[in-house]
């Protein structure tokens, strides 16, 4: 797994953290602002990186943390009220 993989699963693993922290400082705003990073960092990765690769554990790797960034990206938004497509 590259470093950048690396850097994008502890990215997401500050998610519980960074609801903690908005809920409790009433301020939903940071919740908006670890959303809107996220999906920043992984619109680079996405362009940098080939997800299906022909290697199958790497693309099996790197579709399973697609899937983990749709979800926190969809779970952040609907904490914050906004819905989302089921698909693009």
């Amino acid at each position: 797994m590259s470093l950048r993989s690396k850097w994008k699963i502890k990215k997401l693993l500050l998610f519980p953290e960074a609801v903690e922290e908005a809920a409790g400082s009433l301020a939903p705003h940071k919740m908006a602002y670890f959303l809107q990073e996220l999906a920043s960092d992984f619109h680079v990765y996405y362009n940098k990186c080939r997800i299906v690769d022909e290697n199958a554990d790497i693309s099996q790797a790197r579709l399973y943390l697609v899937s983990c960034v749709r979800i926190v990206l969809s779970n952040g938004l609907r904490l914050l009220g906004i819905s989302t497509p089921e698909r693009m």
